[in-house]
């Protein structure tokens, strides 16, 4: 805990910032650890997580991975946690828009 509130915290956005960078990194073990990381870092601080914009990148990065078979088990994994780190946080328009906007009509 002494790691989070003296050094996590103060440079969360700096931290989410970097991650994402990284999300389409050409290593695919950067990938999966970025993939892992998200939901570690909306369950450290899920308000920043949702108001520093760092939710909605994260769902649209996650279920872009759904798409492709080699990322699929990571990427459901990642959007469980994710959503059980935000909770009530998660807004549902963001999550249906998602889904709706690649849903074929």
């Amino acid at each position: 805990m002494f790691l989070v509130f003296f050094f996590i915290i103060p440079r969360f956005s700096e931290i989410c910032d970097t991650i994402i960078r990284h999300k389409d990194h050409k290593d695919m073990l950067v990938k999966r650890t970025v993939v892992a990381l998200l939901p570690a870092l909306a369950e450290i601080s899920p308000f920043a997580f949702v108001d520093g914009g760092y939710l909605d990148v994260a769902l649209a990065h996650l279920l872009d991975l759904v798409e492709k078979s080699n990322t699929r088990g990571d990427a459901f994994l990642s959007l469980g946690k994710l959503a059980v780190a935000v909770g009530s946080k998660m807004d549902g328009r963001t999550w249906h828009g998602e889904v709706h906007r690649k849903s074929p009509r």
